[in-house]
């Protein structure tokens, strides 16, 4: 239980987006344009086909932005950690992370390039990428994107715990062993 005290801001006593009092849309909105700017082109919520149902029709889901070409697929996440003193970690183990699971399921059923889960609380960032460590499906990647920020993010916000699962692959080691030293 300690470590969420260590990962949870308590100083600040609201998350940025009580804070700026954004709507879970708006939120959306505004990371749907930074992504659209990011990755130049146009990213609108789009349903598509997850599966198939029983009786054999598709089952759908509605992601946050999907580009034409279906390469790139994202959704959305303002959930807030809020702890309290009673819960460190807010509710994040009853509720918070069932969704996020559900999400990353839902962006495994699909085939894009890119499938991204972008969380804009910092701490809940940081507590799910954690969680998430070792068991997050190759192809899927979570960012973290301040709705707030005036300025698009610097690629290097990329969740490090996705792209561990890149760097520390032998086929990496192997790759750049010829720059190692002896």
């Amino acid at each position: 239980m300690s470590y969420y005290y260590n990962v949870l801001d308590f100083s600040k006593g609201k998350s940025n987006n009580e804070r700026h009092a954004m709507t879970p849309q708006e939120i959306e909105r505004k990371v749907r344009k930074l992504l659209e700017i990011e990755y130049s082109t146009s990213l609108p919520e789009t349903r598509l086909v997850i599966g198939r149902k029983s009786n054999g029709e598709d089952c759908y889901h509605k992601f946050d932005g999907v580009s034409p070409d279906k390469e790139m697929v994202f959704e959305v996440k303002s959930n807030q950690v809020k702890p309290s003193e009673k819960y460190p970690a807010g509710r994040y183990f009853s509720s918070i992370k069932w969704v996020l699971v559900g999400d990353v399921y839902y962006l495994s059923r699909i085939r894009a390039k890119t499938k991204l889960l972008v969380l804009t609380d910092k701490n809940l960032y940081e507590i799910f990428c954690r969680d998430m460590d070792g068991i997050l499906p190759e192809d899927i990647t979570i960012i973290y994107r301040n709705p707030e920020a005036d300025e698009l993010p610097d690629t290097a916000l990329l969740s490090e715990c996705s792209l561990a699962q890149d760097w520390n692959k032998p086929e990496e080691d192997e790759a750049w062993s010829h720059l190692q030293r002896e």
